[in-house]
């Protein structure tokens, strides 16, 4: 019953194990700070960046941008607000 328990858990929660990329054992997580990511995974291979509307009448605004890894035939998409990683999707690269 422990072990039906804990799949259940693990496939009724699978957002807890989407967002992150290990590289050379190191995890990087959304949260995480663009310092974090350069320090483990280096300068990405492409980027884009610009100026976010943070609320409805944009009164407030905010940077955000769109890094581009590819580690171990993976292609990563990390996307950033505010120097912290917001999003971290994969795709294989072939």
């Amino acid at each position: 019953m422990k072990r039906i328990s804990i799949l259940a858990l693990a496939l009724l929660a699978p957002g807890a194990f989407a967002d992150q990329m290990v590289i050379a054992g190191n995890a990087i997580r959304d949260g995480d700070s663009v310092s974090r990511l350069i320090k483990y995974a280096g300068q990405p291979i492409a980027r884009g960046s610009g100026t976010v509307c943070l609320n409805r009448d944009c009164s407030r605004r905010g940077s955000a941008a769109t890094w581009i890894y590819l580690h171990d035939d993976i292609q990563y998409t990390v996307s950033i607000r505010n120097s912290k990683i917001v999003a971290i999707d994969w795709k294989h690269a072939n």
